[in-house]
């Protein structure tokens, strides 16, 4: 039973081997990357939410369908305003890609082959 587990243990030992030696040719990411990445993340999330709230507001509106003209301003305001908030966001995701894309950039050039 002892040799068995010590076979079990060797080979499976033996088998990460070449994961861990594939892992280290890659560099880990730099701690401004990584912030880039969170802050593209975030960002990402705060779009996917703005536009789920756009497309409520815009269903709102459309069974309101003038009933109440008020509310029908209101909602019309809401829907504007966060297509506004949802462009923004969506450019400040794209700038997020861009620095990344660069930080990347300039990390694999500074990279001895």
């Amino acid at each position: 039973m002892k040799t068995a587990l010590a076979i079990i243990a060797l080979l499976s030992a033996l088998s990460t081997t070449p994961m861990l030696a594939a892992n280290h040719d890659k560099a880990p990411a730099s701690v401004e990357a990584r912030l880039v990445q969170a802050d593209l993340s975030v960002t990402l999330q705060q779009y996917e939410k703005v536009k789920r709230l756009t497309g409520e507001a815009a269903l709102q509106a459309a069974l309101l369908d003038g009933s109440d003209p008020k509310q029908s301003e209101a909602l019309a305001k809401r829907i504007g305003i966060l297509r506004q908030h949802a462009d923004k966001l969506r450019s400040e995701a794209l700038r997020y890609e861009a620095e990344i894309r660069l930080i990347r950039e300039g990390a694999s050039a500074g990279k001895p082959k």
